[in-house]
C-alpha cells in the first residue's frame, strides 16, 4: 500500500507531502510457491492461516497469485506469496518466518526454500 502511495506521490510531484520512516531492523522474506512451479504450477488449492499471520507484529504478508471465491483464498500461480519478518537481529526475523511459513500458513503442494538467511 505504501508504496503504491509512494510511487503515486513521485508520479504527480507531491512526494514532499509525505515523511517516512526508516525502520533499522533486519527484515527476512521468505516466498512460498506452489507445486510445480516454476513449469506449471498447481492452482485452485485453498490457502489457510492468512489471516492470523497477517495480524502478527512484525509480520507482512505479500500476496502474489492469490484470489478469493466464496470468500476463500485460493492460488492461481506458481509464486504465490511472500512473508516476511522483522526482528532485532537476522536470526530472530529468521526464527520469525520460519514459524509462518508452512506452519501457520499452509496450503496443499506448498514449497519454499529452508536456507534464507541460514548461516554458515
Amino acid at each position: 500500500m505504501y508504496t503504491l502511495l509512494l510511487g503515486a506521490a513521485t508520479a504527480d510531484g507531491s512526494l514532499a507531502e509525505y515523511q517516512c520512516e526508516w525502520d533499522p531492523r533486519p527484515c527476512l522474506c521468505v516466498m512460498m510457491a506452489s507445486c510445480g512451479y516454476p513449469g506449471t504450477p498447481i492452482t485452485g488449492r485453498s490457502v489457510y492461516g492468512l489471516h492470523a499471520a497477517s495480524q502478527l507484529p512484525d509480520i507482512m504478508v505479500h500476496y502474489r497469485s492469490i484470489q478469493y471465491y466464496n470468500p476463500l483464498p485460493v492460488t492461481t500461480g506458481g509464486r504465490v506469496l511472500d512473508v516476511a519478518a522483522k526482528g532485532a537481529n537476522l536470526t530472530e526475523a529468521r526464527h520469525k518466518v520460519y514459524n509462518i511459513v508452512g506452519n501457520m500458513i499452509s496450503f496443499e503442494g506448498a514449497w519454499w526454500r529452508d536456507d534464507i538467511g541460514k548461516e554458515e
